[in-house]
């Protein structure tokens, strides 16, 4: 029987947001790694050659965001371009969150996916503004901290520290998004974030703290 590795599921938005993965999804993703790899070793030792290039895939972690529309469809469409286009290796439950920002609008939903990838930052980026628009989001006439169909944002890429125009990684506001870290926490609390030199789990109970401080 072939491998399922299609996306997760979406729960219905009235129930809990929380989301099962299909038992295939994780096993699949380290199946297909661990394929490659032995194929590259056997092929150095047939050949007589120590090592053939190999295109590496990169860890990545992203945040999933939606407040228009059918949010839930949203994420989905998402998580299924998302699992065509990379390894889809593991998805957080899905939060019901309070938008950021001084403009009145609708509750978001949110979670985190962990994915990897042979796209280099900047390719991955246009990739991610491309499944944005298939869900009606237009980058260019909307507003500030306004509402979207779709947000796509790379928050952690390897080991990687960039700051370019239109890219910078780490996701400049991770460490001060609940809503950002407590999915990213699900799927990846011990994941050292580079340039801040923290755990996720470690932002997360900082953060935890900051805000306690404030409301005393």
């Amino acid at each position: 029987m072939p491998l399922n590795t299609g996306a997760p599921r979406i729960s219905p938005v009235s129930e809990p947001h929380t989301i099962s993965l299909m038992p295939s999804v994780v096993p699949a993703a380290f199946f297909y790694s661990f394929l490659l790899d032995f194929l590259r070793r056997g092929l150095s030792n047939t050949l007589g050659v120590d090592s053939l290039p190999v295109m590496v895939l990169h860890p990545v972690y992203l945040g999933i965001g939606s407040n228009l529309g059918d949010r839930a469809g949203h994420l989905q469409h998402a998580l299924d371009r998302l699992s065509e286009l990379t390894q889809l290796v593991a998805v957080s439950s899905v939060r019901e969150t309070e938008p950021v920002g001084p403009i009145e609008q609708g509750q978001y939903l949110n979670a985190a996916a962990a994915i990897e990838t042979k796209l280099p930052p900047r390719q991955l980026l246009e990739a991610l503004h491309t499944i944005e628009r298939a869900s009606g989001r237009d980058r260019t006439h909307e507003k500030r901290w306004g509402p979207r169909t779709l947000d796509l944002d790379i928050l952690v890429y390897a080991d990687r520290v960039i700051d370019e125009p239109g890219l910078t990684i780490p996701h400049p506001c991770l460490h001060e998004r609940r809503f950002v870290l407590e999915p990213l926490a699900e799927i990846a609390a011990e994941l050292i974030v580079p340039g801040l030199h923290q755990t996720v789990s470690g932002l997360l109970t900082a953060l935890e703290r900051a805000e306690s401080g404030a409301s005393l």
